[in-house]
């Protein structure tokens, strides 16, 4: 659920002008010309539950900030931004320290939207198909994943910062 949580906080400021598009999206979709009236109705409702999703990531984002300290949102944030690494070096705490406080903020963040009725299945089901989620979730989950396996062994990747995709792939989230 880690990945989805990183995923809907780096989506955050992006969430608003998505639901705007959808609903221009509707608009035109429902003032079309020419097609049948049951084609065009069929697109605004695909459209317009599209936009409810988009909403609702909404609400989960709002629930995580509630559900955390804010000092455990900014770490969140700024996670999805830079390796726990780049934190550790300007923070001064250790690198496994900041793996911990991410994972425990990332359980508390989890349990509260699953208290919404969202779990990591939910979430592929009803995010996964949605462009934006999907390609935002996947850079996460493989940057991340990197990331952690790298910090494992590290006689073999080195320090975790060297890779420079991560930092450029992650600065468009800021």
């Amino acid at each position: 659920m880690e990945f989805w949580v990183l995923t809907i906080l780096a989506l955050e400021n992006k969430l608003e002008a998505a639901a705007e598009s959808c609903t221009r999206q509707a608009e035109e979709a429902s003032l079309a010309l020419g097609g049948d009236t049951f084609s065009a109705f069929e697109k605004v409702i695909e459209i317009n539950d599209k936009k409810r999703r988009i909403v609702n990531m909404k609400v989960l984002c709002d629930t995580i900030a509630s559900s955390l300290e804010s000092c455990e949102t900014e770490l969140l944030k700024d996670y999805v931004r830079r390796s726990a690494g780049e934190i550790a070096a300007d923070t001064g705490a250790s690198r496994s320290k900041v793996y911990r406080d991410i994972r425990r903020a990332c359980g508390k963040a989890a349990k509260a939207i699953a208290r919404l009725g969202f779990k990591e299945e939910e979430m592929a089901r009803d995010y996964g198909e949605i462009a934006l989620c999907a390609r935002t979730y996947g850079r996460i989950k493989r940057l991340k994943s990197r990331e952690k396996a790298c910090v494992k062994p590290a006689e073999k990747c080195g320090d975790i910062t060297s890779f420079p995709e991560q930092t450029e792939s992650m600065a468009a989230f800021a």
